[in-house]
C-alpha cells in the first residue's frame, strides 16, 4: 500500500475540517465573530494543506478525501 499515509493523511485532514466546521456553526449561532474569523482561518489553511497534498503529492488517478464543504 504505497499510498497508505496520504490516505490517513486526507483522512485525518478531513476529520479536522468537520470537526472546525461544527465549531464555525457554533459561533455562528451565538454571532460571535471573533471566534468566527478564527475558524474561517483554520479552515483556510486546512484546505491549503489538502490542496498542496492533491497537487504536489497525490496520485492523480486517486482521490483519498470527501469534500464536506
Amino acid at each position: 500500500m504505497a499510498h497508505e499515509y496520504s490516505v490517513k493523511i486526507h483522512d485525518y485532514l478531513t476529520s479536522k475540517i468537520v470537526a472546525v466546521q461544527k465549531e464555525k456553526k457554533k459561533a455562528q449561532s451565538l454571532d460571535d465573530s471573533e471566534n468566527l474569523l478564527f475558524y474561517n482561518g483554520q479552515l483556510e489553511e486546512l484546505f491549503s494543506i489538502r490542496k498542496y497534498l492533491t497537487d504536489k503529492i497525490d496520485l492523480d488517478t486517486q482521490k483519498y478525501y470527501k469534500w464536506y464543504v
